[in-house]
């Protein structure tokens, strides 16, 4: 299984070409400005930026774009003023769009695709399988992550993790945090019809530079929420463009390398509160690993103290299965799912409701008829019996 698995690794690279040849480079794109300032959550995501572009740098066919000059500068090119880039015009959460546009057109950079990555996010790329109590765990280059990830398919994303924070809901059918577009005719397409639903006017900056939106967070006048609304991720999906993945493969905090490794997570986002949770843990076990790429000897004692050890929200929001044949723990969403289980619900009970409703109706209107008729029948009763001889 071993020498198989390096078999196709090689495979791929040597199709790719030993430089990373074009036609399979994935081209990482980040946008960030923001220093160290010695706030942990703000310096935590720093730390994983920097991970981010060390992993893409262990892969000849991996090409880090961020904040930077030249043609390898996705946020474009420096103006005259010396310093600002061309999306400066875009607030943050827009930048990012027009970023992984500018990437797939990029002529010198020559994507095979973009996959975008938010500053608390990060590629997780280990994989850990047993077969009774020989376990192996697989270290994948970003490449082959994106691999699984697309599918062939124009698009890929996730929904918002089953994970949700209390006194807060998430429950967007896109997450905007972790997704990618391929350099195909219909990938461009959606990029630039997701620019197009840019709403510049409901968007205006202050004097001291910070943005601000008319909409509500990630509502339709964010890039997150315009890709639903505009009815792009409907189009898309009805015409078999977009893969979507699971949220607890991509989408959602990693409480540890293990425990990710054993999910089968693809990539972790840390969004919202989980930056102090669990991006602190996470990130100092991956600092410490520097597993080559390849299928190594795992124990399996280690494992599953790892698996018995997760915590609640994890084990009762995803699927953990140390004897898996190794593939990515990908299906349907659990969101979806639990999504699909309530409209299911709400659909019977309305079905009911609407049952019961009409059975209602019609006993008040046979009530009513009855009624009506004795009513009657007790008026001619009365008028026969008043009425003169004649």
């Amino acid at each position: 299984m071993t020498r198989a698995r390096a078999r196709g690794v090689d495979a791929r690279r040597a199709r790719d070409g030993g430089d990373g040849g074009a036609r399979g480079r994935t081209c990482v794109v980040q946008r960030d400005t923001r220093a160290e300032d010695g706030d942990d959550a703000n310096d935590g995501m720093l730390a994983l930026t920097a991970r981010v572009r060390e992993l893409c740098a262990r892969d000849a066919s991996c090409a880090y774009v961020g904040d930077g000059d030249g043609s390898s500068n996705a946020s474009g090119t420096r103006g005259g003023d010396g310093g600002a880039t061309a999306l400066d015009a875009y607030p943050p959460y827009w930048a990012k769009v027009f970023a992984a546009k500018r990437a797939l057109e990029d002529a010198a950079l020559k994507c095979a695709r973009v996959i975008w990555v938010d500053s608390d996010a990060t590629f997780h790329d280990s994989r850990s399988v047993c077969a009774g109590a020989r376990c192996e765990t697989t270290v994948r280059s970003v490449s082959e992550i994106a691999e699984e990830l697309f599918d062939g398919k124009d698009f890929f994303y996730s929904r918002d993790p089953s994970m949700t924070p209390p006194d807060e809901y998430w429950g967007s059918e896109f997450n905007a945090g972790f997704w990618g577009c391929a350099n195909t005719t219909r990938g461009r397409e959606i990029m630039t019809a997701w620019t197009k639903t840019y709403p510049v006017e409901a968007w205006s900056r202050g004097q001291d530079g910070h943005w601000t939106s008319t909409g509500n967070f990630a509502g339709s006048t964010y890039e997150q929420g315009a890709f639903v609304h505009s009815g792009l991720l409907k189009k898309y999906k009805a015409v078999g463009a977009m893969n979507e993945v699971d949220a607890c493969a991509i989408n959602t905090p990693c409480e540890s390398l293990k425990e990710a490794s054993i999910r089968g997570a693809q990539a972790c986002h840390f969004a919202g509160v989980y930056k102090e949770t669990y991006l602190p843990g996470y990130y100092a076990d991956a600092k410490e690993d520097h597993s080559p790429f390849g299928t190594h000897e795992s124990s399996y004692e280690d494992l599953s103290t790892t698996l018995s050890a997760v915590s609640e929200p994890f084990m009762s929001k995803c699927q953990y299965d140390l004897s898996s044949t190794g593939a990515a723990r990908t299906g349907t969403s659990v969101s979806a799912e639990r999504q699909d289980a309530v409209d299911a619900a709400r659909g019977a009970h309305n079905t009911d409701v609407t049952i019961i409703a009409v059975a209602v109706a019609s006993v008040v209107t046979l009530i009513g008829y009855v009624a009506a008729r004795r009513r009657r029948r007790r008026t001619t009763s009365a008028e026969d019996e008043t009425a003169p001889l004649v």
